[in-house]
């Protein structure tokens, strides 16, 4: 039986109010300065919730994504299409059995929009629910089916689909190879959760149609504490390149092995650092990196750099998962600034069906937001990024534009 906690107040990341209950964490973050607050019209505010891990062994690799969600929210001023919004947050887990609950209870508090950053399998968990209401969602790991294709759900949009970070990977290949990629043999390596399988299989089929095969997979578990032993055999199938699809500390584990076990072919990498400076655990000259958002390197004194600065996450800047967090605030906004006051779910949904070239403010994305009736998946474009020995960083290659 749940029992409810008395509210309390800490600091994560933001300040914001904190609720618990034995299901979640929710955050009511009040975005709204104390001189805009009134009463009258705009006293119902739009209400935005935001579904992710806070806690659990996901948590780090979704902190970047959930502060630059919230910066971007701070940084308008609290009020869309002059009406104020609040914004709700509730924690997953990393357990897709709590995912239900948590969908139900976001959807309790009648929101205008959802955003998600959930294990692809959470999502999965919660779609009958989310299904039911027929409410706008977004975020990325939403799989390919929900935002493509001929069971594509209309409430569904996704940043950063399984079937988007393949393509990136492909054009990635493609360009190392200066076009030429048939006849390369590609070994594929990452850890086995659902989203990460679903890039794979999406990866084994893209290869025959652009000419490549694959040499060896080799996928293990998230907690992996040594890679050796499958990096020598990545080194021993003598592949031309090697992908490796897993994201957070498992990425610089994986780097540090193939560096050791002396593999010299470019190496692309999925989304899989936290923050830029990681790169410093890998330090190998020929990997590589897909990214639908920046790794930092904003201006000094630009829009985005300022916001950090301003709000406390600098450092989490500094990640491509806060650009798509960033950029997640930006759409939603923009959309139901578009819907107006007064909103319905349908008018929203209507909006976001016909959201074309929107460029992110801030330059967070290598390119510009595209939703049609027939593609929910967003991403125009990816980043080609590398290892720099010589500032020990990340520098862009060139930008990746998806078919």
């Amino acid at each position: 039986m749940s029992t409810r906690r008395p509210c309390r107040t800490r600091r994560i990341a933001l300040a914001v109010a904190v609720c618990a209950t034995s299901a979640a964490l929710v955050f009511s973050v009040d975005t709204a300065a104390p001189a805009s607050r009134s009463r009258g019209a705009d006293a119902t505010p739009f209400k935005i919730a935001l579904l992710t891990e806070l806690s659990g062994r996901f948590a780090p690799t979704r902190k970047p994504f959930n502060d630059g969600l919230v910066t971007y929210f701070k940084t308008i001023g609290g009020k869309i299409a002059g009406h104020k919004f609040s914004l709700s947050v509730y924690d997953g887990q990393s357990d897709p059995t709590v995912a239900p609950g948590i969908a139900r209870q976001a959807l309790s508090s009648k929101p205008n929009m959802l955003a998600v950053f959930l294990l692809s399998t959470s999502t999965a968990a919660a779609e009958p629910i989310l299904e039911s209401a027929n409410l706008p969602t977004m975020g990325p790991g939403i799989p390919d089916d929900w935002v493509a294709g001929p069971k594509i759900r209309p409430w569904a949009f996704g940043l950063g689909s399984a079937l988007e970070n393949a393509q990136a990977f492909d054009a990635g290949l493609k360009y190392l190879f200066k076009g030429n990629v048939k006849g390369k043999r590609v070994a594929i390596t990452g850890d086995n959760s659902a989203f990460d399988t679903l890039i794979l299989d999406d990866l084994k089929a893209l290869a025959p149609k652009s000419g490549w095969t694959v040499a060896l997979e080799k996928f293990g578990d998230f907690t992996e504490l040594s890679w050796a032993s499958q990096a020598a055999e990545v080194a021993a199938a003598k592949p031309d390149a090697v992908i490796d699809i897993t994201v957070g500390a498992p990425t610089i584990l994986h780097g540090k092995a193939y560096g050791t076990a002396g593999i010299k072919v470019p190496i692309l990498s999925f989304v899989g650092l936290n923050v830029a400076s990681d790169v410093k655990g890998i330090a190998l000259p020929n990997w590589y990196m897909v990214t639908a958002g920046r790794y930092g390197g904003y201006k000094p004194g630009s829009l985005i750099d300022k916001a950090a600065a301003k709000y406390g996450t600098k450092e989490s800047s500094q990640g491509g998962l806060y650009a798509s967090g960033w950029a997640t605030g930006a759409i939603v906004a923009r959309a139901l600034n578009l819907c107006g006051v007064g909103c319905t779910s349908s008018k929203l949904l209507e909006v976001l069906g016909k959201f074309k070239n929107y460029d992110v403010p801030g330059g967070a994305m290598y390119g510009p937001i595209t939703f049609t009736s027939k593609d929910h998946s967003g991403v125009t474009a990816f980043g080609l990024v590398k290892y720099d020995p010589k500032t020990d960083g990340l520098v862009d290659v060139t930008t990746l534009k998806l078919p």
